[in-house]
């Protein structure tokens, strides 16, 4: 599975120097008669973030009438440094990341969302640990005041316990196996490939992200300058996306092998094992305000978490951060 994501941000980025790698600009042919520069796209390595290329390799930004260039990451820190410092137009986060940016720049928006763990995300143990109850008053190992944090205290509330009755570490996930097996931690949340490596050392998945669909996802997220003045080729630009995702679905061979062109990887290392790639029609679902997987909803709870204990200063409204208004009709 592809594992190349660094899923959190500090504020202290914004400070950061850039350090990015430019692929490749779309498509071929006569130049779109969108108007203005290409729009450019900021990510890391990451599954959720491949549809770009499908659609690139496909002609889909051209015959959307937009150019788009992609701006490829090592580390996701520097990226939202660079985003919010208004270095490039587009970029793809987590939504934690999102709610956090905005304490940064309060003029971005979040227009799509791209994909949600499905089981990508996990909490793992040592196997003296054989239900959540058995962690009551135990060291759980999480990168404190990201969306991991969110994610056990979920966790925990789904059987019945609170963070108080646990002790919880601040440990970066590709750490926990190790520090599970050094006596450190007794569990602790992670993902691929670390859950493997886990397993090898005998320790046992507890619970996974299937059971709290909708919570940890990816969504993209654009500057409101070029909202307002470009607001045709952001359309475009999500038009062409969402392309680029069905004919990944339809054709998965096929769609792989373009990543893997585009992104210089072997073909074997592009899965969405554990990730829900999100279509238009999931998005349309997920703006719509009063269902269970409701976007509004998450969202309020990841400003609800990230102000209890101090992470933004002034929460900001749901409404002002999330702007659907961009999606492509169904």
């Amino acid at each position: 599975m592809d594992t190349h994501r660094h899923r959190h941000f500090s504020l202290g980025a914004v400070i950061l120097t850039a350090f990015t790698i430019l692929l490749s600009a779309c498509g071929s042919g006569s130049p779109p008669a969108n108007a203005g520069p290409p729009l450019k796209f900021g990510h890391v390595l990451w599954a959720g973030n491949y549809p770009f290329y499908i659609a690139q390799a496909k002609g889909y930004f051209a015959d959307s009438n937009v150019e788009a260039v992609p701006l490829l990451y090592a580390n996701s820190d520097t990226m939202m440094g660079d985003f919010v410092a208004g270095n490039y137009d587009i970029v793809s986060a987590t939504l934690g990341d999102g709610v956090i940016m905005f304490q940064a720049d309060n003029d971005i928006h979040i227009i799509a969302v791209l994909d949600e763990s499905n089981g990508a995300d996990a909490l793992i143990a040592s196997p003296q640990a054989t239900h959540i109850s058995d962690l009551r008053g135990q060291r759980i190992g999480v990168n404190l005041g990201t969306f991991g944090e969110l994610f056990v205290i979920t966790v925990l509330g789904q059987h019945q316990l609170t963070p108080n009755d646990v002790i919880l570490v601040d440990i970066d996930a590709n750490q926990v196996p190790d520090e599970i097996a050094s006596g450190n931690i007794v569990a602790g949340h992670t993902w691929e490939p670390h859950i493997s490596e886990a397993r090898r050392q005998g320790q046992i998945l507890l619970f996974d992200s299937t059971k709290t669909p909708g919570l940890i996802n990816d969504v993209l997220i654009v500057r409101g300058e070029v909202a307002r003045k470009r607001p045709e080729a952001v359309k475009a630009f999500i038009k062409a996306w969402f392309q680029g995702v069905d004919y990944w679905m339809a054709n998965p061979a096929e769609g792989t092998r373009l990543i893997a062109t585009a992104t210089n990887q072997p073909p074997e290392s592009i899965s969405l094992d554990g990730i829900k790639l999100n279509s238009l029609s999931d998005n349309h679902h997920a703006f719509a305000s009063g269902t269970t997987s409701s976007l509004y909803e998450t969202t309020q709870t990841y400003i609800d978490f990230f102000a209890r204990f101090g992470a933004i200063r002034q929460p900001p409204a749901v409404t002002t951060l999330l702007d659907p208004g961009f999606l492509p009709k169904p």
